[in-house]
């Protein structure tokens, strides 16, 4: 009878305790669990910046829409690969010039793992390009079209050019739409801002 007590007691203590094999299961899917948020909290914080720098992008152009209402002049935007810069109308001659010397409106180069892609009526600008032709012309001339247009206007009016700017972030290859409607209004991805 002492044996096989014995035996009982000897069979609940491995009932009770855990194999090397079990342990070793438990630990990677540990490993594997939080490898996986670490991944979708990477993912997180990268959509979180594409969104912030839209949203940089339209805080800059409301900016502009009320300098150019309070200050009564037109401005614009001029997009590149990976940064833009404000312009603005000079009337007498004609022309439009980068804005100098201002922190909010000046210009700005956006990381190196984004770029813009551009729209305007539906077609895509090149903005690899970013130099444009000189065209030599009489600068009292009105019926010419102004040197280095914009491709976004702000007019002093408080409404803008339509346009739709993508902005993409590589190598996680995630898009953003933002969208200026001639109201002076602006989407991000459809919503209204």
């Amino acid at each position: 009878m002492n044996l096989r007590h014995s035996q009982n007691h000897d069979s609940e203590s491995i009932e009770h305790g855990f194999t090397l094999i079990e342990v070793l299961v438990v630990v990677a899917l540990i490993g594997i669990i939080s490898s996986v948020i670490i991944l979708s909290i990477d993912l997180l914080q990268n959509d979180d910046d594409l969104r912030k720098e839209s949203q940089r992008i339209i805080s800059l152009l409301k900016i502009a829409q009320d300098e150019a209402v309070i200050q009564s002049k037109d401005l614009g935007i001029n997009l590149e690969l990976h940064g833009y810069h404000f312009v603005e109308y000079e009337p007498f001659l004609n022309q439009w010039n980068k804005i100098q010397n201002d922190n909010l409106l000046g210009s700005y180069q956006l990381s190196k793992n984004y770029e813009f892609m551009l729209f305007i009526e539906g077609t895509e600008i090149n903005l690899s390009n970013p130099e444009k032709k000189e065209e030599k012309r009489d600068a009292f001339d009105m019926f010419t079209p102004a040197q280095n247009a914009p491709h976004i206007m702000i007019l002093s009016s408080g409404y803008n050019s339509p346009f739709e700017i993508i902005i993409s972030s590589y190598p996680e290859n995630k898009n953003l739409k933002i969208q200026g409607l001639p109201n002076g209004s602006f989407k991000i991805d459809g919503e209204v801002i």
